[in-house]
């Protein structure tokens, strides 16, 4: 059973004085569980899906880590993928944007930089452009997967430095 109109919404207009001098209006939203007497009971069909199933995909995605939602777009190296060749930090996303203008630029920087500050950064200050450095990435994987030696010898070099207990 799936319950209707269980929420009251409220939105209203504000206007908030910005630390420019000028006003930026917005809207505020707020929302209220209404009466039980209120809510409208919707069927929800069998879809004919086994329990156990459901319950073991749920249990497959449970630890999953949300995409980054930075600026509405899907970034291919955020995660930890991409690292920083300074301190080895991962790079996160950055967005700059020109609402004047309507544009926005995507970018790939040092993490440290977010959580401590420009001085306490490491020495790698670069953002990298995202379309170039995902493009960039793209061509080197395919290179590598088009090549089934190449990625041969690098995964039974991989195995061997596992074997001997370092990470070089």
């Amino acid at each position: 059973m799936w319950w209707f109109n269980r929420l009251r919404r409220e939105t209203r207009h504000v206007a908030v004085s910005g630390t420019d001098g000028k006003r930026h209006y917005g809207r505020q939203s707020r929302a209220s569980e209404k009466p039980r007497s209120e809510w409208i009971a919707v069927p929800v069909p069998d879809p004919g899906i086994p329990r156990e199933w459901v319950d073991a995909a749920r249990e497959a995605i449970k630890d999953n880590a949300k995409p980054s939602a930075n600026a509405d777009r899907v970034w291919e190296l955020s995660g930890g993928i991409l690292l920083c060749g300074e301190c080895g930090c991962s790079m996160v996303a950055h967005t700059t944007t020109d609402k004047r203008r309507g544009y926005a630029h995507h970018y790939y920087r040092c993490a440290k930089r977010n959580r401590h500050g420009a001085q306490y950064a490491c020495a790698h200050g670069r953002h990298y452009r995202a379309e170039a450095t995902e493009g960039a990435v793209w061509e080197l994987v395919s290179a590598l997967l088009e090549d089934p030696e190449r990625l041969k010898a690098g995964l039974e070099e991989l195995i061997d430095q596992e074997r001997a207990g370092t990470r070089g």
